[in-house]
Parts: structure tokens; sequence; C-alpha cells
């Protein structure tokens, strides 16, 4: 199937400082909102797109803090 035009091919991701190592396995998108998941550790990064199309505004949440995990 063609690009839809409303779909962007590619996106910009903006993480904070020291997440240059994550390994990405898992991306979810809400409305402006993109969460990202790894299967090195137990947390969930949230990245917010821009007024310029990018997705920054980088947050990290421990799973350990909100779920009870083995």
């Amino acid at each position: 199937l063609p690009p839809s035009p409303r779909m962007p091919t590619s996106v910009t991701l903006r993480f904070s400082e020291g997440t240059e190592h994550l390994d990405l396995s898992a991306v979810a998108a809400d409305g402006d909102v993109v969460w990202l998941g790894s299967d090195e550790g137990a947390r969930i990064e949230r990245l917010v797109r821009g007024g310029d199309g990018a997705y920054g505004d980088h947050a990290a949440f421990a799973l350990d803090a909100l779920l009870d995990l083995p």
C-alpha cells in the first residue's frame, strides 16, 4: 500500500540523556503520545509530539513502581 498522506513514513524521537542504548521492542501510539517498551529492564518510555512533529518531552516510568512484579 502507498503511504497515507496522514501517516508519516518516519518520525524523530528525542530521548533524554542516558537512553542512547534503549533497545526498543514495542511501540504504541495514542494521539500525540508514543509509548515505548524494551526487553531490557522493567520500564516504559513516553514521548510527546511537539509542534515541529518530532516526539520529545521524554519521561520514563519504572513498572515496579506501578505494578506488583515477580
